[in-house]
């Protein structure tokens, strides 16, 4: 990748020096010019061609929203990125109204600033590949569902047992025409989604928090990144920073208004119980419950489904799932559901070379009708889990 080139528009000093300071850190980014005003940015222009402009809210001459607009009439495929010193929710969206994907809050960590500007430039790749050198809005958004869609959460007491690898393959299957499906990186942290998906990471869940009360189909399709089979993804923060903007209430009001948009909500939690886990499982439909046939994950699951009894959830909201099931030197499923007082809906197979391949190659095991065993066991839980959510509403 060639260096991304870089317009910063501001009036102050101090921002100007800060940014030249972390961009020279950079390696792929190169600062090629700024300006302090409107028109000074506009006349610049006719000289240059930026990838990605930075500019102030507010400027001598002009706030910096409409100037966005106005440098955009010049350079339609140029990303901008406005700098603020707060989220106020009104100004985002009329950022995002006018063209502006990013807002980056002053004054951000050297990490942040470049993160920003490469989530950006890869924006405008995005755009270029799609449409060429006019931009062009990307297909349209799901028509809302006649009903509201079901959240499907899929959560372990314990790491290591497969949560991701079986959250992927079920999103994909689930997607189709009649059913369009989205699935969430809610492992805000340590999310694996777009990795195991081979898909890139731009936005994520951090870039529609602010607008959690306002928003709408124009803003969530910017933030989501669409698969091959058209699955919708809404990806994980790429730094801790953007993790810990993602608050609680921000959380259940967007999982709240894509549910009213999406046949299913498939959503990847982060192992055991934080906040924004039980906020998550507070209002699942199904929750798809991942262990392994091993003495740690039978413990940490009992204590795992005892606490969500406590909170009320009943048994059959939960579909426990055992994977890598090994015949040979297993706890066998019945002795689980005899120690658990729960069906097992599923077993998956041990598989360890085929999942290892697929997940590095960022190829599911599902794409494309394979037909190993343990594909036909995921395809089984697919079935399971669709008649569980037509059943009948058990009260707790």
């Amino acid at each position: 990748m060639s260096e991304i080139r870089v317009f910063v528009v501001d009036s102050h000093s101090a921002t100007l020096e800060f940014i030249t300071r972390m961009i020279q850190f950079e390696p792929d980014i190169r600062l090629e010019a700024t300006a302090s005003s409107c028109q000074e940015a506009l006349q610049r222009l006719e000289d240059m061609d930026p990838e990605v402009v930075l500019i102030d809210i507010e400027l001598p001459d002009n706030d910096g929203i409409s100037t966005a607009a106005a440098i955009l009439e010049k350079r339609p495929l140029a990303e901008l990125v406005l700098l603020s010193i707060e989220s106020d929710v009104g100004t985002m969206k009329r950022a995002m109204n006018a063209g502006i994907r990013d807002v980056l809050i002053m004054p951000p960590s050297g990490e942040k600033l470049a993160s920003t500007i490469r989530r950006a430039w890869e924006r405008r790749e995005r755009r270029k590949a799609v449409t060429g050198p006019i931009f062009v809005p990307q297909g349209p958004f799901p028509d809302a569902p006649s009903e509201r869609g079901k959240l499907i959460a899929v959560c372990s007491a314990k790491g290591g047992v497969g949560c991701t690898m079986l959250a992927t393959n079920l999103a994909l299957k689930l997607q189709t025409d009649d059913t369009p499906t989205l699935l969430v990186d809610a492992d805000l942290k340590f999310g694996d989604v777009a990795l195991f998906l081979n898909l890139p990471h731009n936005a994520s869940i951090a870039d529609l928090a602010p607008y959690a009360d306002e928003l709408d189909s124009q803003i969530v399709a910017d933030v989501l990144t669409i698969h091959d089979n058209g699955l919708k993804v809404l990806a994980a923060p790429p730094t801790l920073d953007d993790a810990q903007s993602v608050s609680v209430a921000a959380m259940r009001k967007v999982l709240d208004y894509l549910l009213t948009r999406f046949t299913y909500v498939l959503v990847d939690t982060a192992t055991g119980l934080d906040e924004h886990t039980e906020a998550i499982i507070e209002i699942a439909d199904l929750l798809v419950t991942v262990m392994a046939p091993d003495m740690s994950s039978i413990k940490n699951t009992t204590k795992f489904c005892s606490l969500l009894q406590d909170s009320g959830i009943p048994k059959e909201r939960i579909c426990l799932v055992l994977n890598s099931v090994d015949r040979k030197d297993s706890i066998s499923a019945r002795q689980i559901a005899d120690h658990l007082k729960m069906e097992v809906a599923a077993e998956i197979p041990f598989d360890r070379q085929t999942v290892m391949t697929s997940i590095n190659r960022g190829d599911p095991l599902l794409q494309g009708g394979k037909t190993q065993p343990l594909a036909r066991s995921l395809l089984g839980l697919i079935g399971t889990i669709k008649a569980r959510l037509v059943a009948e509403p058990v009260e707790a």
